[in-house]
């Protein structure tokens, strides 16, 4: 049995993050690998995930978040025995693995990963082993001109390249790099059967649940007129609090996925909100963010002709017109099967 080693950001208190590191993994299971998640937990991660506020309610949320996001790890993912903190230690023991697999997520966001980004180029494996990325991702950042030179020079390396969003494509051409391809991310590499496995549980109420990531008022209105047309109940589950909703907070990756496979309405302005809405066959609303067009959300419904479900203005709402998810599901199997495709080529399957 052939192993992969997957380097990607799976202890992020993130509930996007830890379930993609779930979908590729469970994904790769399926197709006859051993695979592990090379636990890798570097200072700026430590830092931006786990630092403890001190506002007291603040902090037993934080808390909570983290016990629960730990536990996910613990029991969801094929995580490796020897954990790592550093690239020095990723270099002086360097995990062995038949194929080592950078992504998804932004793990190549100089925004994000700081002084601490070469391990997510796959820097530590010896060359003379295969590296892939998989749906790897730069948010909207352009990268560092300092960077640029040696970060050709890794990729220069690799077997095979892929990215999630155009734009990460468009970045690496200015480098020379002009082989990479476009996936999915790893959730929409499986279905909803395979996330229904994961323990998701049932709920008898209807009601309309929101992902607001920003505080944004126009996915508050969208929510409210919702409500004020069907008399449902709003649930929030972004983390944060929101006066107007009933708030879930601290939940586990199960319990907030479960919340959106259950829904009546969604309204988010969080891509991976986005994906499982989409995969649930749900009837949602993707909000527009203030200063930021969430470009992989657009992307994702572009290619799906989901246009006007991406909402900029209250008018923009019809509780009354349905999708038609029998289409969609045809499109993301299209896309689907590239990925698959992709995955297939750069593993020998």
């Amino acid at each position: 049995m052939k192993k992969i080693g997957i380097i990607t950001f799976h202890k992020a208190i993130n509930y996007g993050a830890v379930w993609q590191t779930y979908a590729l993994s469970t994904y790769l299971q399926t197709k006859g690998f051993k695979v592990e998640v090379i636990d890798y937990f570097p200072k700026f991660l430590q830092k931006y995930h786990y630092q403890l506020p001190k506002k007291p309610i603040s902090f037993v949320i934080r808390l909570l978040n983290i016990f629960q996001f730990n536990r996910f790890v613990k029991r969801k993912l094929p995580i490796s025995a020897n954990k790592f903190h550093s690239s020095e230690e990723l270099k002086k023991n360097c995990p062995v693995y038949d194929y080592y697999i950078c992504g998804s997520d932004q793990v190549w966001s100089s925004r994000i990963t700081g002084n601490e980004w070469k391990p997510y180029f796959l820097d530590f494996v010896p060359n003379n082993l295969p590296k892939i990325s998989y749906a790897a991702s730069m948010g909207d950042n352009h990268l560092p001109e300092e960077n640029k030179e040696y970060i050709k020079q890794q990729l220069a390396k690799f077997k095979k390249i892929s990215v999630r969003e155009p734009f990460a494509k468009s970045e690496l051409e200015t480098i020379g790099i002009k082989e990479s391809e476009i996936v999915l991310d790893p959730t929409l590499l499986l279905d909803k059967a395979h996330y229904e496995e994961a323990g998701l549980s049932q709920s008898k109420e209807d009601y309309i649940l929101i992902i607001d990531l920003s505080g944004s008022q126009l996915l508050k209105e969208t929510a409210l007129k919702i409500k004020k047309e069907t008399g449902l109940q709003i649930i929030n589950i972004s983390g944060s609090y929101r006066s107007y909703a009933k708030n879930k907070l601290a939940i586990s990756p199960v319990d907030w996925l479960s919340y959106i496979k259950n829904a009546k309405y969604v309204c988010i302005n969080s891509f991976h909100g986005l994906v499982f809405s989409i995969i649930f066959n749900k009837n949602f609303f993707c909000i527009e963010q203030e200063n930021n067009k969430n470009n992989r959300a657009l992307h994702l419904l572009e290619n799906l002709n989901l246009n006007n479900r991406y909402v900029r203005n209250i008018d923009d709402i019809n509780i009354n017109e349905s999708i038609d998810y029998k289409s969609v599901n045809v499109k993301l199997d299209l896309l689907k099967d590239k990925s698959f495709d992709f995955l297939g080529k750069a593993l020998n399957l």
